[in-house]
């Protein structure tokens, strides 16, 4: 949420997601006074089928991609467990959203390629990205009429 806090009682029609049980409670901590939020503990994916999410230390790096969280912490560190998930385009179905922001160690951009809805804004974490993806994700912005920006690790995708 360091995204929209500075702007969170500006916001309206806003569902937080978090798949982590630990980055979720602060979650909860920081936006429960919002009555504007939704918050859900979930896993987004591109087909809301059933995951192995592996997850250990701060939260910071759970995920459904073992070498992101290999690459931050030991084996001891890490559990796997097997959870539902919720596809992007179902969670953004039926909404008209603006923005999306993207901080899902390791597949920003595979959701991105799925979006059926185009927001007017995506933020992503751009800096660990495959050299593959970024090529498909620079097409994908044109061929969608998307300007990029570069910012500290993370691309702000701004619509046409």
């Amino acid at each position: 949420g360091h995204w929209i806090y500075p702007v969170k009682d500006n916001l309206t029609d806003v569902v937080l997601v978090d798949g982590s049980d630990k980055q979720f409670v602060d979650l909860v901590e920081n936006y429960k006074n919002n009555y504007n939020v939704e918050m859900l503990n979930t896993i987004v994916t591109t087909d809301g089928l059933d995951v192995e999410w592996y997850q250990g230390g701060e939260g910071y790096t759970d995920t459904i991609v073992p070498t992101v969280i290999n690459s931050w912490l030991d084996n001891s560190q890490i559990t796997k467990s097997y959870r539902k998930s919720i596809s992007i385009n179902d969670l953004m179905k039926d909404k008209d959203y603006d923005w999306l922001h993207l901080d899902v160690e390791g597949i920003d951009g595979d959701l991105i390629l799925a979006l059926e809805h185009k927001p007017n804004v995506i933020v992503y974490e751009s800096m660990n990205l495959p050299q593959l993806m970024e090529a498909k994700l620079n097409l994908w912005f044109i061929e969608n009429s998307y300007e990029t920006i570069e910012c500290n690790g993370n691309t702000i995708a701004i619509k046409k």
